[in-house]
């Protein structure tokens, strides 16, 4: 939990930077790794108190139960499960409710502050480089302003996605640890479900917001659902053999956006003159499929 959420806040200050001083900060090769480091070694620390305080116990299941629960226990050869409760926080020097405001500070607020700030200042910095540009046409500008208010957007969804995905753990935790409510194992989880959709959800918005993303993923997939087309390949120092074709998307250097292109580019291409011939009917059951 608190690597994820960590990773996002340094992906954003990575954008951040990139967007503030893009040739310095490429140069800087080994400042990721360095970076990831310290989100671990942070991730490690503030999670190292639960290894004190949790405890294995039994579980308490329903009265009504308990006189056949023994005779189940040995007919499925299991053990009596246990769970893990907080029990032990007379182990270490601070409270519970301390260690709980703490990693709401940590893993919920800090994160939150830091992508509004990083994506407020990509999005203001992309449309400054845009409006006071003197070498661009006003054409070029409007495709380049409808590419903004896009980054915008999706920027603006990373932010609220994080920040309505969280807020059910961590409102339940503060909750709990006030002695509003009750300590819930499914209440638990199922908050901590949706906190963990936000990472589930980011792919998504990158798919519906960025065409650049958008159609790099289309790519990726298109030969597992594009059948190939296969031609048979005449040449006079080689016997004819069947070679396989693929579609690709080629990017045009005078257009912003991918088009798709027709061009087949040979996967086993022979590197002798060649003609092809196109198969207008399968011969064969064999020939049906590439």
């Amino acid at each position: 939990m608190f690597v994820s959420c960590l990773t996002l806040v340094l992906i954003a200050m990575d954008r951040f930077l990139l967007t503030l001083c893009p040739v310095k900060w490429r140069l800087a090769a080994k400042a990721p790794v360095f970076c990831y480091l310290i989100v671990w070694f942070l991730a490690i620390l503030v999670a190292a108190p639960y290894f004190f305080a949790v405890s294995a116990e039994d579980v308490q299941l329903d009265p009504w139960t308990a006189r056949y629960t023994p005779l189940i226990l040995e007919l499925c050869e299991k053990t009596k499960p246990q769970i893990c409760l907080e029990r032990t926080w007379h182990r270490l020097p601070f409270s519970r409710r301390t260690y709980t405001l703490t990693v709401l500070a940590i893993q919920y607020l800090l994160p939150l502050a830091s992508l509004a700030f990083a994506y407020t200042q990509i999005g203001s910095t992309i449309r400054r480089r845009v409006k006071y540009s003197t070498t661009i046409d006003q054409s070029r500008k409007n495709i380049l302003a409808q590419r903004n208010r896009r980054a915008v957007l999706l920027l603006l969804l990373l932010v609220l996605i994080y920040a309505i995905a969280w807020l059910p753990i961590n409102a339940y935790n503060v909750l709990n640890v006030l002695d509003y409510i009750e300590f819930s194992q499914s209440r638990y989880i199922f908050c901590h479900m949706i906190g963990m959709l936000s990472a589930v959800l980011n792919p998504f918005m990158y798919g519906l917001v960025n065409e650049s993303f958008r159609n790099a993923f289309i790519a990726m997939l298109r030969p597992l659902f594009i059948p190939c087309t296969k031609y048979i390949v005449v040449s006079p120092n080689l016997p004819p053999t069947n070679t396989t074709f693929s579609y690709t998307l080629n990017r045009k250097d005078d257009s912003p956006k991918y088009k798709k292109s027709s061009e087949l580019i040979p996967i086993n291409p022979v590197k002798t003159p060649f003609t092809l011939h196109q198969f207008t009917e399968p011969s064969s059951e064999e020939d049906q499929f590439c």
